[in-house]
């Protein structure tokens, strides 16, 4: 597992609105930090309700969100990432990293994609 695996991952939960794909993915140690949340979710089972709801709540509002495959071109350049952009607002536009340790996904991070001016790709 590479963190290039997570974000197809990723991508397909929320195309599939079903995160039980991901969860077999990430560790029991995972943290998850956000630009837009605080605290930091800590451990798979926080982290996996936290994203539910999530979806829950997309499902209710139905924003416009697309997901993309992307990378970082600045701050941290050409790390792969996940590109999400809702409402087509640039102020809510987020990169979503992942970090991987023992095949597992260690932390996720979804951060304000202005800090890093992710670039759309076809795939990775």
């Amino acid at each position: 597992m590479n963190s290039k695996i997570a974000i197809e991952k990723y991508i397909q939960c929320w195309n599939k609105k079903n995160f039980s794909i991901l969860l077999p993915l990430i560790s029991d140690e995972c943290t998850y930090t956000s630009t837009w949340l605080f605290p930091v979710l800590n451990g798979k089972n926080e982290i996996f309700e936290f994203l539910c709801n999530c979806l829950d709540n997309y499902k209710k509002t139905s924003p416009k969100m697309t997901l993309h495959y992307g990378k970082t071109r600045i701050f941290e350049p050409d790390l792969p990432c996940a590109i999400i952009n809702v409402d087509e607002n640039p102020q809510k536009n987020a990169v979503v990293l992942f970090e991987i340790d023992n095949s597992l996904i260690s932390k996720i991070s979804v951060l304000y994609a202005g800090f890093y001016d992710p670039l759309i790709v076809d795939k990775f």
